[in-house]
């Protein structure tokens, strides 16, 4: 595990996240290993929305690694266990997937994607704390049935400590929890107890998501079920294809927003022009039944003939 100060860099002059290893000068050959490697993953990286690494460095026997400061927090932190529009939800998803596909790209699998490691940095979301990634090129030496990564966002062969089947479509199941946590305001998978969480990510089917929310198009649940499959195989083979399809529907969800609002906007006239016509109707019903003479009420008398007289101005009419 490792601790991050907030710390100045006095040769340029700038705030900078310092991360050093908790066990400092007794961490061990395999702790400094994956230190080691999280800096030259990030650095391999090099996309905007990949939280940037300045230095690795060893000052008095203590590794370092000298990153970019977020001074916003992270993406948990911003939430607050609220959720987004769907719109929103979707292109923030996006923007991520393009960052893990970025990594994707390069050979790395990240490992532990979920809202606590992706930080905000003037408003731009960007992915940190690759210590768990996975270089395809060469091992760390994992040590085989060892579960790396945090429960409610693991994919189920991490769950099951089978680390020969996790690669990139084991970030695609963390996407994809995140995108329905950032619809429902919860993770699709939680027990009251870390074994039982692994239990749920491992054998149980998410809940429907339209169930939780009834404005989400049956296309996005469909995007996020994908993204939740048990086999690896049949999610989405990476996190760039995973954009791609999110990239495709945005088109389709504006549109549905855009008709929603319309009918939010226009539904208080509609109202107050129908409480109208029914009250018209009701008042000419009601002139007209009177006129008649259907109901048992007195008509008023005939307005007298008023004889004229001498003038020829015509006098005014009694009131009936």
């Amino acid at each position: 595990m490792a601790i991050v100060y907030k710390a100045r860099q006095t040769n340029l002059d700038r705030l900078v996240a310092l991360k050093v290893l908790r066990e400092g000068t007794y961490a061990s050959e395999q702790e400094l290993t994956r230190f080691r490697h999280e800096a030259l993953a990030i650095a391999r990286i090099q996309h905007p929305n990949v939280i940037q690494v300045y230095d690795i460095g060893e000052h008095e026997g203590l590794t370092y690694l000298a990153m970019e400061y977020a001074a916003e927090g992270t993406l948990q932190q911003w939430l607050a266990g609220q959720r987004l529009s769907v719109v929103g939800a979707v292109r923030l998803v996006y923007t991520l997937a393009r960052a893990v596909g970025a990594a994707h790209h390069r050979g790395i699998t990240h490992r532990d994607l979920k809202p606590g490691n992706v930080l905000i940095v003037n408003g731009v979301p960007k992915i940190a704390d690759f210590g768990l990634a996975k270089q395809m090129e060469y091992s760390l030496h994992t040590v085989s049935g060892a579960i790396l990564g945090t429960p409610q966002y693991m994919a189920p062969e991490q769950a099951a400590g089978d680390s020969r089947r996790v690669g990139p479509p084991s970030d695609v199941y963390a996407l994809g929890v995140i995108l329905f946590e950032l619809l429902t305001g919860r993770v699709p998978l939680k027990g009251d107890t870390l074994l039982d969480t692994l239990d749920q990510v491992r054998f149980m089917p998410p809940p429907p998501l339209r169930e939780l929310r009834d404005d989400i198009p049956a296309e996005l649940e469909n995007i996020v079920q994908r993204c939740l499959r048990k086999s690896p195989e049949e999610r989405y083979p990476n996190a760039n294809a995973l954009a791609e399809e999110l990239q495709r529907i945005v088109p389709l969800l504006q549109k549905t927003s855009e008709t929603t609002a319309t009918r939010a906007n226009s539904s208080i006239p509609s109202v107050v022009w129908s409480l109208l016509g029914t009250i018209a109707a009701l008042l000419l019903a009601g002139l007209l039944v009177r006129e008649s003479g259907l109901l048992p009420w007195r008509r008023p008398p005939a307005a007298p003939t008023v004889a004229p007289a001498s003038s020829d101005k015509s006098l005014p009419l009694p009131t009936p």
